[in-house]
């Protein structure tokens, strides 16, 4: 299987704060693991065809040009969403002692806790631009053939959905708070 990428490697270490030094077995991982968030936010035939036309060079035609459009509305979204993926690659790694570190007596390593803050910033980050994204593809929607009403239903009631911030509002998402409040019984 080829390696199609949608955001180069060039790319997020140009927009990023990342090294250019940062290892490409590092960087490869990330990037994949934010294209498959991207395929599950516009559907499987969409990405597919996307993909299918970065792969053959023809996302540069001219009949293509709403496709590269979509592509070129998604990079800030795949770039802040690699580089939330990124924190915890470069940082922690599996290998045969179980999740391990590396550190050098000239850097010190960021605590896990840290690392998470920091991968929580760049997935806040891709969320701002999601939106974007989201508001694009229903702008546009009679463009993409290959979205169905479902997808355009989820992008709709996820456009202003507050789920991802740190601000709680009460009812249902709190309702571990009121366990012996009749409220509670009122959102079950």
């Amino acid at each position: 299987m080829n390696d199609v990428l949608l955001i180069s490697e060039n790319k997020v270490r140009t927009y990023s704060n990342i090294s250019t030094n940062t290892q490409t077995s590092y960087l490869l991982p990330a990037i994949r693991e934010a294209q498959t968030d991207y395929e599950l936010i516009i559907g499987s035939k969409l990405y597919n065809k996307i993909i299918s036309l970065v792969e053959n060079g023809d996302i540069k035609k001219e009949e293509n040009y709403k496709y590269k459009n979509l592509l070129d509305k998604s990079q800030f979204y795949l770039l802040y969403n690699t580089i939330s993926k990124i924190c915890v690659i470069a940082n922690y790694h599996i290998d045969n002692f179980g999740i391990t570190t590396s550190t050098d007596e000239h850097i010190q390593s960021l605590s896990m806790n840290d690392v998470l803050k920091m991968k929580d910033l760049y997935e806040k980050k891709a969320e701002s631009h999601l939106k974007r994204l989201q508001m694009f593809i229903l702008n546009f929607k009679n463009d993409y053939p290959e979205l169905c009403d479902t997808q355009i239903n989820e992008f709709r009631s996820n456009l202003y959905s507050a789920t991802n911030t740190s601000i709680w509002l009460g009812g249902v998402r709190g309702r571990g708070y009121y366990k012996n409040n009749q409220l509670r019984n009122k959102y079950e």
